[in-house]
């Protein structure tokens, strides 16, 4: 029964502890959040809460407190001044660090203060000669220039392997690739690889002790893209050779080595679409689908359906910007 007696307090305080560290927002949000201020009008200023004694210049970055009110923006610009209104919402790290707090206990932790509520981390301010608003993402100058280089972290091949269609995945590859913002906002890509259906994430040795598979594509694409808030869209046009490989071990060598029992190449024409979303700065991930309709064996063209599937990582640099303007930063108390 001592025993028994000494153990409720260590376990209440335990689950305190799991409580208290499961409050995600509480612990990993900072009491102010960080916000991109930009706008289609490079000469257009705004202020915070109708403090009209201090007007900042776009592009802007602001610090503002956390809370569930909407964040109240006046811009202007020449003789033009509107109300812009900013919606809070609940952060990523309220939902998602809670999913495995115990009976909820992060989430009622997390209702004590203002970190679990945020802001969109980048707005650009839009207006007409009626009409002012705002939308979630980053403003894209025209002229602005890109490179980027992706790997292919999970493929899906689906190909002609001679006798029939087949579907294959695996992982890795390697993608680079340019943007050019030939307007706000809207771009020219250019995109060119290769893709492979490896057995395992990560570049290792593999050994096959039964007959085994092998497909990998080389491609290239041109496709127009536009941002619709922080994500990247774009679709056209793009080429990919495949090729299928059947491996069959050889039983009079004790199963290895193996022999290659039949290839297949494939020239195929088709379409290009793509959606990319930031996850942090320059690094975003993506998704990747290439239907072919048109292909081109080692005869003649014929009319058949294949595709590639696959998912990016994808880092960007860029090249060259004219427009680029100085970004101030400015803390809103």
């Amino acid at each position: 029964m001592k025993t028994r007696g000494r153990l409720f307090p260590i376990f209440a305080q335990a689950l305190l502890i799991v409580a208290v560290a499961s409050s995600c927002s509480t612990i990993c949000n900072l009491p102010k959040v960080n916000i991109l201020v930009d706008s289609d009008d490079d000469s257009a200023m705004f202020c915070v809460n109708y403090d009209t004694t201090h007007w900042m210049h776009v592009p802007a970055n602001i610090f503002v407190k956390r809370t569930s009110d909407v964040l109240w923006l006046v811009a202007k610009s020449d003789s033009l001044q509107r109300n812009i209104f900013v919606k809070s919402g609940l952060s990523g790290t309220y939902f998602f660090g809670n999913a495995c707090s115990p009976c909820c206990s992060g989430c009622l932790i997390d209702l004590t203060n203002n970190n679990m509520y945020t802001y969109p981390s980048s707005i650009i301010i839009t207006h007409d000669d009626q009409y002012w608003s705002y939308v979630r993402g980053r403003r894209y100058a025209s002229g602005l220039f890109k490179a980027n280089i992706s790997i292919p972290e999970a493929n899906f091949f689906y190909i002609n392997t001679g006798e029939k269609h087949q579907t294959l995945s695996g992982y890795l590859g390697i993608t680079a690739g340019f943007e050019y913002y030939y307007r706000d906002n809207s771009s020219l890509d250019f995109d060119f690889g290769t893709t492979f259906n490896a057995p395992k994430p990560v570049p290792a040795s593999v050994r096959h002790h039964d007959d085994y598979e092998q497909a990998n594509a080389m491609f290239a694409s041109l496709k127009t893209g536009t941002n619709m808030g922080n994500l990247h869209v774009n679709a056209g046009v793009q080429f990919n050779h495949c090729e299928y490989r059947f491996h069959k071990k050889d039983i009079v060598r004790g199963g290895f080595p193996d022999s290659l029992s039949s290839r297949v190449n494939m020239n195929n024409f088709g379409l290009a679409l793509s959606a990319y979303h930031p996850i942090y700065k320059a690094l975003s991930v993506g998704v990747n689908y290439y239907p072919s309709f048109v292909s081109r064996p080692s005869g003649d063209v014929a009319l058949e359906y294949s595709h590639m599937l696959f998912f990016n990582v994808r880092l960007t640099a860029e090249i060259s910007n004219p427009r680029k303007r100085e970004v101030t930063t400015y803390n809103i108390e």
